[in-house]
């Protein structure tokens, strides 16, 4: 929870993440990673699935504010 302002704080204070990687064996951290657009990539071992979220392709609203705040900071002045 929080992760989508978390990211944005990290944009206005010009931290560049492009990717983040995320392993989940519950019904609810599988269904939350698929809806924010995770990439699954399997089993990681007999309980855990992992994903991985390029937020360089990422499509999605909360994301792309994300890429705006990040922007924002390369503006020269």
């Amino acid at each position: 929870m929080g992760l989508i302002e978390k990211l944005i704080e990290l944009g206005k204070q010009d931290i560049d993440i492009r990717r983040i990687w995320a392993k989940s064996s519950t019904v609810s951290g599988i269904k939350i990673s698929r809806n924010l657009g995770f990439i699954e990539l399997g089993y990681i071992n007999s309980e855990q699935i992992g994903f991985v979220l390029d937020l360089e392709k990422a499509k999605s609203y909360s994301i792309q504010t994300y890429r705006d705040a990040l922007r924002q900071t390369k503006k020269p002045l």
